[in-house]
């Protein structure tokens, strides 16, 4: 699908005369954002840019009750930009008179040299010694945690000047932290009665940015649970939407699927140091690659970023002034990626995150360009550029020092580019719906041709009839192969919902984990705070899954060459397989299974293949075969209420296997029994509860492939129960199957 119009007229002399000077435009353009984001970053390394005006700093008071207190406001800073004072110039001198003290947190952007921080933690006496320790133990937590090198040293109060020296950083083995967490953690023991003084020297090659914050042991591990959870169902959604937009590109041969990928994974990457979740995957190498994995990952993001806003407004083919400026953000980005392999991405971080901002707010504008247009997809990718693009322009104010340090920044931005991959993975697969959309149209049109050949061919001479079975023999073929693309896209589809529903299972199962840890961690306090984002986490868990499984089905049943490869198995394994589907999403409800008796005489202890109903052997598709009981299984469960037990039973009779699934639910109206089988018919009494009325007209057509019939009985206020009747397969003495005994299984197909 284009956005552009695919041809253009032809041009004479002038024309392409203003054509090259609307490239040349593009280019000046380009380079003037390019040159602006050098003075910037220049400014700000030579501190032309004003500093934040300083505030009042004070001792901060830590109370025995206190659980998290931000150090916002109560930082001391002095520049070192020789890099050479010590311990010793800091603790008296001249040197220790010189701190200032800042508002908020620290954020000075690429700095040289180095930089020191002082606080001032004070630990009043209690009233009463009984009622508070003479000592008290928090654990002081600085972030990002992509700071090069950050030296700790705690002066206690104490005569003999004892100094506690720790050294943290990114750039140092993960062994060495004294609290193993992403981000940088010391244990602090303040005296009842004294001022500790804590002294920070900061020395990085990127931004110079801290903030800190200072816990209570038992609410840093409430924190580090939430935080860790946090972070991995982020991850994992990335490199989910990033294989799979790589796998479309693959399967249509798209280069914006393509771009798109690479800029997901590009991002993740990055983002992997950036967050510290790297020194959990690869505790005993990743501080070597830590500072050049950010950089180059971030150049990559904005090489990508550009390559993929290109190929989505296609401006290949569109105003050679807004081709010239991406073919320039593009070339940046190329070049600091390879600057940034070098590892010299300090020299121009400011310019590549100025430079992506550009990127973001240019996509913004042309989204907003189609919008006004009527164009409905580009109002999606309207929302998803300004979504992280409010994110990353704050980054990048803190970055070159431009704006505080606050803490929920990092999480917004992480925030804003979740949102901002969800968006555009719906709006892509709204580009397939849309590419499928012509397809048909084109078909139509070839059949429409192909009717008016064949009306005209009765007017014309012998000569032409040859003629015209040619054509109709060409568009038979094309028919043909068209057919089997829509079976190759069934196949496809099925894969992609399995790939879907690994991680989507292992994200839900997650937050089960973290809801009883957080109960565990919370005995008795206030977990309203957390139970609201896990409950909306869940249902967005649970909406992903709908909507896999509602494109899993509409594939399958549009498609007219659906066909059942059967082979001789047992009916519990299609039970098995769809109950287990069904408990992962229904974890709570209670399924009653029953085994009935057979008609024939025999006990099911006496039968071959089995002791119950469930082990007869029947000759069946067993995928197929399981998504009939777990459509039936859905719908008994979402249809009734959730104290009541959805009921199976299994029973054979003369030959018939026959499985009821009952629920005690709402209910189906007895004028629309008859209707229930049609595609996308739902009841008057469904209209409330999400569903797209696939499932039944599916479920019948896989049981009539198998020789076998579905039928339903209702009453409102009663429940419904679902019948499947399949032939059983007669088995031999011997344990094989007796119609066919001494074949190879292949004959069954």
């Amino acid at each position: 699908m284009k956005l552009v119009r695919p041809g253009r007229p032809m041009m004479g002399k002038a024309g392409e005369r203003t054509v090259r000077r609307r490239v040349v435009i593009g280019l000046l353009g380009g380079s003037l954002i390019l040159a602006l984001a050098v003075a910037l970053a220049a400014l700000r390394l030579v501190g032309a840019v004003p500093m934040d005006p300083p505030a009042a700093a004070a001792p901060l008071t830590v109370r025995a009750e206190d659980r998290s207190l931000s150090l916002a406001g109560h930082l001391e800073v002095l520049d070192d930009p020789g890099g050479g004072l010590g311990l010793d110039d800091l603790r008296s001198g001249p040197a220790a008179a010189s701190f200032r003290p800042i508002p908020g947190f620290l954020a000075r952007g690429f700095v040289s040299g180095a930089t020191w921080v002082r606080i001032r933690l004070r630990y009043p006496p209690a009233a009463s010694p009984a009622t508070s320790p003479a000592a008290l133990d928090r654990l002081l937590e600085m972030k990002p945690p992509y700071l090069n090198e950050l030296r700790l040293y705690a002066l206690g109060c104490d005569d003999d000047g004892a100094v506690v020296e720790t050294v943290l950083g990114d750039g140092l083995p993960y062994a060495g932290r004294p609290i193993p967490f992403p981000s940088l953690v010391v244990p602090v023991s303040l005296r009842s009665g004294c001022e500790t003084v804590i002294l920070i020297r900061i020395a990085t090659v990127r931004t110079t940015a801290l903030s800190l914050r200072l816990w209570s042991p038992p609410a840093f591990m409430t924190h580090a649970t939430l935080d860790l959870s946090i972070l991995g169902a982020w991850f994992g959604i990335a490199v989910m939407i990033g294989t799979i937009n790589l796998v479309f590109w693959l399967w249509l041969h798209d280069r914006v699927y393509g771009w798109y990928g690479l800029y997901v994974l590009a991002m993740l990457a990055g983002n992997l140091p950036a967050s510290g979740m790297l020194f959990l995957l690869w505790p005993s190498g990743a501080h070597r690659i830590a500072d050049w994995l950010i950089g180059t990952a971030l150049c990559a993001v904005l090489l990508f970023g550009a390559l993929f806003t290109g190929a989505l407004f296609d401006l290949r083919r569109g105003n050679p002034v807004l081709r010239g400026t991406i073919t320039v953000m593009v070339a940046v980005g190329l070049a600091g990626t390879l600057v940034a392999l070098a590892g010299h991405y300090a020299a121009i971080g400011a310019v590549i995150q100025f430079v992506a901002a550009m990127l973001f707010i240019l996509a913004a504008l042309l989204s907003l360009r189609l919008a006004l247009h009527g164009h409905r997809q580009a109002r999606l990718w309207l929302l998803a550029f300004l979504l992280p693009l409010a994110g990353g322009v704050m980054l990048l104010l803190r970055n070159v020092g431009l704006l505080p340090m606050i803490e929920s920044v990092e999480y917004g931005n992480m925030a804003g580019a979740l949102f901002h991959m969800l968006l555009m993975t719906l709006s892509l697969a709204q580009r397939v719906k849309q590419a499928e959309r012509d397809w048909r149209e084109a078909q139509q049109a070839a059949l429409a041709a192909a009717r008016d050949a064949e009306e005209h061919a009765q007017t014309l001479a012998a000569g032409r009839t040859r003629q015209l079975m040619e054509a109709t023999h060409q568009l038979e073929e094309a028919l043909l192969a068209e057919r089997k693309a829509a079976r190759d896209r069934t196949q496809f589809v099925d894969m992609i919902s399995h790939e879907y529903r690994t991680p989507l299972s292992v994200i839900s199962a997650s937050l089960d984990v973290l809801a009883l840890q957080i109960g565990s961690d919370m005995a008795g306090g206030d977990r309203s705070g957390f139970e609201r984002p896990l409950a909306r986490m869940r249902r967005a868990v649970h909406r992903l899954v709908e909507i896999v499984d509602v494109g899993l089905q509409r594939a399958r049943i549009d498609v007219d060459g659906l066909a059942a490869t059967r082979k001789p198995m047992a009916l519990s394994e299609c039970l098995d397989e769809a109950l287990s589907i069904v408990r992962s999403h229904f974890p709570d409800r209670a399924i009653v299974l029953t085994h009935g008796r057979p008609t024939d005489g025999r006990a099911m202890d006496d039968r071959p293949g089995g002791a119950g109903a469930a082990d007869v052997m029947l000759l069946a598709d067993r995928p197929l075969l399981t998504t009939v009981f777990v459509n039936l299984l859905d719908n008994a469960l979402k249809y009734s209420p959730a104290d009541r037990p959805v009921r199976i039973g299994v029973t054979i009779a003369d030959g018939w296997l026959r499985v009821e699934v009952g629920d005690s639910g709402m209910g189906i109206a007895e004028t629309d029994l008859p209707r229930v089988f049609g595609k996308f018919f739902r009841s008057q009494q469904a209209q409330s509860m999400p569903g797209t009325g696939v499932g039944l007209a599916l479920a019948r057509r896989i049981v009539e492939l198998h020789g076998g019939r579905l039928s339903l009985a209702s009453r409102i206020g009663v429940g419904t129960t679902a019948t499947v009747e399949i032939p059983a397969l007669d088995m031999g003495a011997d344990g094989a199957p007796a119609a066919v005994a001494g074949e190879s299984e292949g004959r069954w197909e």
